[in-house]
């Protein structure tokens, strides 16, 4: 899913992690339209802890007696479709990047009227399945579907088929048919390009990579754009405020970390209508590739926990901050 959302990966407070685990690592991903970050996936250590708990054993190779298991346990699950809908989402509806679209292409036939002939009609649909059956038998495997629904309008089935988030919207007309052309209506920036048929099979592979690479490239943006260094709780609350996240010094104590939740919720909005939400620790990134101007790891000898003057230990990570779905 990294080459689908722009996620940020890291291992989870003790306060955080699962209950049990010996450590929990994550990837989490930032909604731009709340501010918000959501948890895509989580992988837990769980070291002995249950297998000696359940008794859970095997022969050890080398000394052929029983030991207790290592294990872990790991969630990805259509939880990660959500945010990929939630992400690249907007209000048309869904925005799906064309490697997981179920459909990444539309045909739809246009410029049928009430003056048009039979002859017209029936060469215009005909003509878009020609250009549908083109594409399925394409060794691309272009996943294609045509619309040729005769009891709604073309503009009905535009608008059906971008709240579903198809990628490329294919219309064929009257003139396309004459031209041996077709329009591509692309979902995520609205663009038009006129393409003929016989470059069609060799244009879409190149125009789906570019589809995915801006996806990417605007998640990205807005992940980094909302990212802020901060080195005190005053600063973590203008970041919220501004619906962004904070990566902070960080002693990684479990009081000190629901003293920052219930300190960041007071006086808070996040959304009309609901309650008041302080901010909770999301990882201590591996690294933030994203902007490589942020601080990651650990912090300089004498470095004391942003929490001041609630806190008075020293930091141990930068930690990121954020109010959580």
């Amino acid at each position: 899913m990294s080459t689908i959302t722009s996620w940020f990966s890291g291992r989870k407070t003790d306060k955080e992690k699962f209950a049990g685990a010996d450590y929990t690592t994550t990837v989490e991903a930032y909604i731009s339209g709340t501010g918000r970050a959501i948890q895509g996936a989580t992988s837990h250590h769980l070291g002995q802890n249950f297998s000696r708990m359940f008794d859970v054993t095997y022969d050890h190779p080398t000394t052929g007696m029983p030991a207790h298991v290592y294990q872990n346990s790991w969630g990805f699950t259509t939880r990660s479709l959500g945010v990929l809908f939630m992400m690249h989402g907007d209000n048309k509806g869904l925005v799906l990047p064309p490697r997981v679209a179920p459909i990444q292409v539309i045909v739809i036939p246009c410029g049928i009227t009430n003056k048009s002939s039979a002859e017209e009609r029936e060469l215009l649909i005909s003509t878009a399945h020609q250009v549908t059956d083109m594409l399925k038998r394409d060794p691309a495997g272009f996943r294609v579907r045509c619309d040729d629904r005769t009891h709604v309008s073309p503009g009905w089935k535009f608008n059906h088929w971008e709240m579903k988030g198809v990628p490329i919207r294919l219309e064929i007309g009257p003139q396309e048919v004459v031209q041996r052309s077709v329009c591509l209506a692309l979902r995520h920036n609205s663009e038009k390009l006129q393409v003929q048929v016989d470059e069609l099979c060799c244009r879409l592979p190149a125009l789906m990579d570019s589809i995915h690479a801006s996806l990417l490239h605007k998640a990205t943006q807005e992940l980094s754009a909302h990212v802020m260094q901060v080195n005190t709780m005053e600063e973590l609350c203008a970041a919220l405020d501004a619906k962004s996240l904070g990566l902070a010094p960080f002693c990684g104590d479990s009081t000190c970390e629901e003293s920052v939740r219930n300190e960041s919720a007071r006086n808070s909005v996040v959304e009309p209508g609901a309650p008041s939400m302080g901010a909770k620790s999301l990882c201590i990134p591996f690294a933030c590739d994203f902007n490589p101007t942020l601080k990651c790891g650990k912090p300089t000898t004498g470095t004391k926990c942003f929490n001041q003057p609630h806190c008075t230990r020293l930091a141990v990570a930068y930690t990121l901050f954020g109010r959580s779905y």
